[in-house]
């Protein structure tokens, strides 16, 4: 008699798959989720900055006057910016899945979050790396030439070489990569306070400098377990490491550039988004809105005590002709700066494996 043993039953045995699917890819978007965010109007993102160098006068008693100051103000100006991603279901793959114990049985949900996913991984990385440029409409990134935290070129229509007070602070090496010290980054906050008035409130960098930065002198640096933005905790837990620097915190984030670590002025820097015409919801082509920025409570849109809503984006129904179904995620959006004096940028921080 033979042996009912394993080999010969287990092709009739059913396949117990299990209900998590495991992602392997990191998409992490953390300046997106701690940037604010902000509803703005009309055919471009339009602000009004007042600059001048004047100062109030001393008058003898009964004096003529004669003098009279003004600031001058000028129009701030950029570029509406679309984006988000796509996805597509073939009725057959639907209705297969359909009977699945695990996560792929809701096909359309499991596909809009991975495209949510990806649309907040390319807005995080051109809020860093984005150039400005046309065809599609690009952000115009931190770290851009000419971008909202540079010392020079010309930011949302207004030329630095002639408004001064419109710079940013970038503390470079010329190109050379030279080690980080504390001494460095006091520069930046001396040279940020002279410029604004302003301390900024949070710091983030690349995994290895945020490394760098804990490796500090200990009675220098301290790990936060914990930390408030804009009224909401955040925790290790919640993907929001950071070490605390002059008592500001530094987050990490992979889509730093390497070599970068920069500060912000949390009111100075900001996330805007075009909100949708009603009457493009009224016709319903776009099913739903999704969100894909946020600090965690803002996501869930419970309200955070001092927080504003999160970034949202529009899930559109596209033509299908035949037996599938697409959809677009799709949100209008720029990076604004307001006042490029009130953050600083420090590059040509050195790599250190070890």
């Amino acid at each position: 008699m033979a042996d009912t043993n394993f080999s010969a039953i287990q092709p009739a045995l059913e396949q117990r798959i299990r209900r998590d699917v495991a992602k392997q890819y990191n998409r992490s978007s953390v300046t997106t989720d701690l940037l604010p965010k902000q509803s703005g109007m009309g055919k471009n993102l339009a602000w009004d900055v007042s600059v001048g160098t004047s100062t109030g006068q001393v008058f003898d008693d009964g004096q003529i006057i004669s003098t009279y100051n003004a600031d001058t103000e000028l129009l701030a100006t950029l570029p509406w910016c679309e984006y988000g991603d796509t996805f597509r279901i073939t009725g057959l793959a639907e209705d297969a899945a359909a009977f699945s114990d695990t996560e792929l049985g809701r096909t359309w949900m499991f596909k809009m979050i991975q495209a949510r996913e990806r649309a907040a991984q390319k807005i995080n990385t051109d809020i860093w790396q984005g150039t400005g440029s046309s065809g599609p409409q690009t952000l115009f990134g931190i770290v851009a030439a000419g971008g909202p935290l540079d010392s020079s070129g010309t930011y949302a229509g207004i030329n630095r070489a002639t408004y001064t007070q419109w710079q940013g602070t970038v503390l470079g090496n010329g190109g050379i990569p030279r080690a980080l010290s504390l001494s460095l980054i006091e520069y930046g906050f001396e040279l940020t306070f002279n410029a604004s008035g302003k301390i900024p409130t949070w710091g983030i960098t690349t995994s290895n400098i945020w490394r760098l930065l804990c490796e500090l002198a200990a009675d220098q640096r301290r790990i936060l377990q914990q930390v408030t933005v804009r009224g909401e905790q955040l925790n290790i837990s919640l993907g929001f490491n950071a070490v605390e620097i002059n008592g500001v915190p530094v987050f990490k984030d992979i889509s730093v550039p390497s070599g970068y670590l920069a500060f912000f002025s949390e009111d100075s820097l900001m996330i805007e988004y075009l909100p949708t015409a009603a009457s493009r919801i009224a016709r319903g082509k776009i099913m739903a809105t999704v969100p894909i920025g946020g600090l965690p409570l803002e996501q869930v849109m419970t309200g955070a005590p001092a927080s504003g809503g999160p970034l949202v984006a529009n899930v559109i129904s596209l033509p299908a002709p035949g037996n599938f179904e697409a959809w677009m995620l799709d949100c209008v959006i720029q990076l604004k700066c307001i006042r490029p004096n009130a953050h600083f940028l420090i590059k040509d921080i050195a790599f250190r494996s070890e």
